[in-house]
């Protein structure tokens, strides 16, 4: 298998990478087709397109009959619905309110004897 030597953003010297491995970076964003490549046999740096031979047509409808399996991205919803919470805080603001007015009270009136 061809070695293809790339320099990755962040990098401070070009290393070897797999076929694979540079399709995965096209495929992610992490380089793009006019990145500099290199591999064993060429006499200098060339873009990533014109290095990389064609895929076969087997793999490209393999990788569209998986892309085409996959469900669909799903909206983010919420676990509780904020309506719901909203009137749970209500109620705990009840429940809660008067033992924090008994208890200040009860700290107001002991300090009220001691003096």
């Amino acid at each position: 298998m061809s070695e293809y030597f790339l320099k990755l953003p962040g990098d401070s010297q070009p290393r070897a990478y797999s076929e694979y491995e540079v399709r995965e970076f096209l495929g992610q964003g992490v380089i793009d087709s006019k990145t500099l490549t290199w591999k064993q046999g060429m006499e200098g740096w060339q873009p990533v397109a014109q290095v990389l031979p064609p895929m076969s047509p087997v793999w490209e409808e393999t990788q569209d009959q998986e892309g085409k399996d996959q469900p669909e991205e799903q909206q983010y919803r919420l676990r509780y619905p904020l309506n719901g919470l909203a009137k749970l805080s209500i109620l705990a603001c009840f429940v809660l309110l008067p033992f924090m007015l008994w208890s200040s009270w009860i700290v107001f009136f002991q300090q009220c004897r001691q003096l």
